[in-house]
């Protein structure tokens, strides 16, 4: 995940704070990162984008009406 590899190399050079999150799984591979930080910034995305798709079908169906 991109957000998850940004804030990990963010974390890495010392410019975000490291709170490991227990119960989380780490992949390296996927770039998924159990800190609260990284799993944070991934909720926050996955929010925007629902809304994004949500105003983008109200747009649609009021254009359409």
């Amino acid at each position: 995940m991109p957000i998850d590899k940004g804030t990990g190399a963010l974390q890495e050079a010392g410019y975000l704070p490291i709170t490991p999150w227990p119960g989380f799984p780490r992949s390296d591979l996927l770039g998924i990162y159990s800190t609260r930080e990284t799993i944070l910034a991934q909720f926050a995305m996955l929010v925007l984008l629902a809304l994004g798709f949500l105003w983008n079908r109200r747009a649609a169906q009021a254009s359409a009406a």
